[in-house]
């Protein structure tokens, strides 16, 4: 029997306006991680409730909290008592059935349960889940034959291919019919072999493979699969063995796909590291190609050249690359590596002749820049200042700015002009603090030669007042100074002035009775999901009811995803975020919470419980 007084409580909740609205509080527990009064409310609730049709919700709920718990059978038989729902609550709560049926060591139960919820039309938010599921679960020894009627369940093409690939791994770990389930795996590599489903059907092909049972096409399609996954020795074999194959009188292969699986083969030599072979391969190929086709496998075997060491002959390569293809994509390429070689081997004049062909044509613009930073960046590690700054002087597009800036300031230093070379690494620290070229930025910074002139300069630049220099000053004088802590201080004066940067100064957590989502109403179950805390079930509608067109919104329902577990939605969510951040808000300065979200900690939560273990701070 409920207590009564629980009863009583539990029915004010219910009978509330907004502001008491029950499924506040429970919010709020969950947030705050008191995980057991939440199901200790959940539970007065649905006593209060009985079999009112609002219940339904709250025992999903209930389920959920007993599953975090650890009640993991209490959970199931909560979850069991919403399949008599008649809308897509029954579906979820299968769902979850299923998924506790496998951590209780029962997979032929969970593959039933997810094969009736699959074959019934599921919610498209369930599909991918379920289907990973039900093979997970056949794969652990679930009865095969509930993919009988497969052909007939309504599932997007992604899930029919994971699906049917399971499909054929039972037929071949059963003995049934491997012919027919070799033909499935076959026609699913000559879909794609790219994805996760191609790479595992290349893998039950090649363990079924006796060497000559498979066609060349399927022995190529094999070689692709392992090639996208990085395996290159399994897949140059399976290419070459399905090249040698291929019958010349016979060929069903188009010419153009027969170019792709030769560059494939050279390619998986090339990143095997055996250069000669990969040479040999992009060699013929481009013998028997034109245009970019040739262009391209010249511009590969010139790389060989020059990871084996061979410098002469990979300048040579890169010259004939570009010749192939002088319009092509991988022309401007091709110059400023020949460029490279050519100054590094001492031959400047031919280099700077590269240069003023790589230099003459707008569309190669950006592979200028990146020889003009190459040549000026060679001559300053050499001491040479009469060429630098004809070099540095060109816009160096926004990917380049920071490298563009240290060998500026380099070249300052050399030419006995340390304020700018102060002001130019201090610039590398203002735009990107995370950058490799930030650490030479401050080790330069705090070198004997402009060590002693910082502090003056920083005084100058804070008593400007401008934002800019207040922040220059700041990162020149530290959080440790008063003068730095002074200079920041203004600074966020400043910015709280500009309204952009406002916002992401003030972002916080909006309390959840504050949320849109409590007042608004609710007709898909993932928006109900999302109104009880239940954010890996509601993440569909997220952007519904978190828009990022409302930061602090949008930040909330990340943090609320990260706490969950979704770290790669939190960390998605932080990053739509970082596009609206004005150019002028030092990250720095951005609330804690808001970075953490940004730089999620990897296995965050197996780090603070062991730190907790040892009394560690984390």
């Amino acid at each position: 029997m409920p207590n009564p007084q629980a009863i009583l409580c539990a029915a004010t909740l219910l009978a509330a306006p907004a502001g008491g609205d029950p499924r506040l509080p429970l919010i709020e527990l969950q947030i705050a991680g008191e995980t057991r009064k939440a199901l200790q409310l959940t539970e007065e609730l649905v006593g209060a409730r009985g079999d009112a049709e609002g219940d339904l919700w709250l025992l999903y709920l209930q389920g959920d909290l007993l599953e975090r718990l650890g009640r993991l059978q209490e959970a199931n038989n909560v979850f069991g008592r919403l399949l008599s729902a008649e809308d897509d609550l029954a579906a979820y709560g299968r769902y979850r059935m299923a998924s506790l049926q496998e951590a209780l060591g029962h997979p032929e139960v969970a593959a039933g349960l997810v094969a009736t919820l699959l074959g019934h039309e599921a919610p498209p938010a369930l599909v991918p889940r379920a289907t990973e599921l039900l093979v997970r679960s056949l794969a652990k020894g679930a009865d095969c034959r509930l993919l009988g009627r497969l052909d007939d369940w309504s599932v997007p093409d992604e899930q029919r291919r994971a699906l049917r690939l399971a499909e054929a791994e039972c037929a071949l770990r059963e003995r049934r019919d491997p012919a027919r389930a070799a033909e499935v795996l076959a026609d699913l590599l000559g879909q794609e072999t790219a994805d996760s489903v191609g790479r595992q059907a290349a893998e039950l092909l090649a363990r079924e493979d006796d060497g000559s049972a498979l066609g060349p096409e399927v022995q190529i399609a094999i070689g692709l699969a392992f090639h996208h996954n990085r395996e290159f020795e399994r897949a140059a074999e399976y290419l070459e063995r399905g090249l040698a194959a291929l019958d010349p009188e016979n060929l069903a292969i188009s010419p153009r796909a027969l170019s792709e699986y030769r560059y494939a083969t050279a390619r998986a030599y090339f990143w095997l590291g055996d250069y000669d072979a990969a040479v040999h391969g992009f060699t013929e190929l481009a013998a028997t190609e034109r245009g970019e086709p040739a262009a391209r496998a010249l511009y590969q075997a010139a790389r060989c050249h020059e990871l084996s060491g061979n410098w002469r002959d990979a300048a040579a390569t890169f010259r004939r690359a570009f010749l192939a293809d002088r319009d092509g994509s991988w022309a401007a390429a091709a110059l400023f590596s020949a460029l490279r070689l050519e100054f590094r081997g001492g031959r400047e004049a031919d280099a700077l002749e590269l240069f003023a062909v790589l230099d003459s044509r707008p569309a190669w613009t950006d592979m200028a820049r990146r020889a003009a930073l190459f040549l000026s960046a060679s001559d300053v590690e050499r001491g040479r200042t009469d060429r630098p700054a004809s070099w540095l002087r060109r816009d160096p597009g926004k990917e380049a700015i920071p490298e563009f800036l240290h060998w500026t300031a380099r070249l300052a230093e050399l030419e006995a002009s340390p304020h700018l070379a102060i002001r130019n690494y201090v610039e590398i620290l203002k735009r990107s603090p995370y950058h490799p070229l930030a650490g030479a930025a401050v080790a330069r910074l705090r070198g004997p030669a402009l060590a002693p002139l910082l502090e003056p300069i920083a005084q100058q630049l804070a008593a400007s007042g401008r934002r800019g220099d207040l922040h220059a000053a700041w990162i020149l004088l530290g959080d440790g100074s008063p003068g730095g802590a002074a200079a920041r201080g203004r600074l966020e004066e400043l910015l709280r002035l500009d309204r952009r940067a406002r916002a992401f100064l003030d972002l916080r957590e909006v309390p959840p009775a504050e949320w849109p989502l409590l007042r608004a109403p609710l007709t898909r179950p993932e928006e109900r999901f999302l109104a009880l805390g239940l954010w890996a079930d509601g993440e569909a509608q997220l952007g519904r009811h978190f828009p990022f067109q409302q930061p602090a919104l949008a930040f909330s329902a990340g943090l609320r995803l990260a706490d969950a577990g979704l770290t790669r939605r939190g960390l998605y969510v932080a990053e739509v975020l970082a596009e609206a951040i004005p150019p002028w808000l030092p990250e720095a300065l951005l609330p804690t919470e808001y970075r953490r979200l940004l730089y999620p900690l990897p296995h965050r939560a197996t780090i603070e419980r062991s730190a907790a273990q040892r009394g560690i701070d984390s």
